[in-house]
């Protein structure tokens, strides 16, 4: 009788190991499911990329040696000239609560952000003699835009990809130009360090041995 049991025992963990797991929050078909954890990791892997592309764009592009991407150095004076030159704030990322692993209005805050500082780098562009890198880093927050689409549409939640519109000041000076694009490239650091954090929590746990 106790030999059936630890049979039925073992029978049933075996069972519960093999059986697929539902996701805290997370909607969609078993198949999206499956393809979640990849298409989350693949967005981890761009973000950080982007991260890496802002501090290459900002040594190529930004002239002063005194704008450094340190969000800490003189932040009141920042605010200040980023308001002026008509730099909104990105939207505030927080980490899903409540228990559940996935937040698709995080996620479409994520697109949102990423849309603005796309806008803001188009605004810029023009004014730049040095415009390939903008290129190549307008590449990067395009492809992490539409991966974030893709978990999106896994997730059933499709969001707009119109970006949202952007009132850069008009005819700056070099001094002004130099400004923005250092505020934007260190606003977007701060902000792919966010995205790159947020989608850690969104990771599926290690399966167990």
């Amino acid at each position: 009788m106790k030999r059936l049991a630890l049979l039925a025992h073992c029978a049933l963990v075996a069972l519960l190991r093999a059986a697929p797991v539902t996701r805290v929050g997370m909607e969609g078909s078993p198949q999206n499911q499956s393809q979640f954890p990849a298409a989350v990791a693949a967005a981890r892997s761009l973000s950080r990329k982007l991260v890496d592309a802002v501090g290459r764009t900002h040594a190529a592009c930004v002239q002063s040696p005194s704008f450094t991407l340190d969000p800490s150095s003189d932040t009141g004076k920042w605010q200040y000239m980023a308001a002026s030159l008509g730099i909104p704030a990105v939207p505030a990322l927080s980490p899903p609560s409540n228990g559940s692993m996935v937040d698709t209005d995080t996620l479409k805050q994520i697109m949102i952000g990423l849309q603005l500082h796309e806008g803001l780098l188009k605004a810029i562009w023009p004014y730049l003699s040095n415009r390939e890198p903008l290129d190549l880093l307008q590449a990067d927050i395009k492809e992490l835009t539409e991966q974030i689409y893709q978990i999106l549409e896994l997730l059933e939640e499709p969001a707009s990809l119109q970006p949202p519109s952007v009132n850069l000041a008009s005819g700056l000076t070099d001094y002004q130009v130099q400004v923005a694009l250092h505020l934007t490239l260190q606003q977007l650091q701060s902000f792919g360090h966010n995205v790159f954090r947020i989608l850690r929590y969104m990771m599926p746990p290690e399966p167990e041995d």
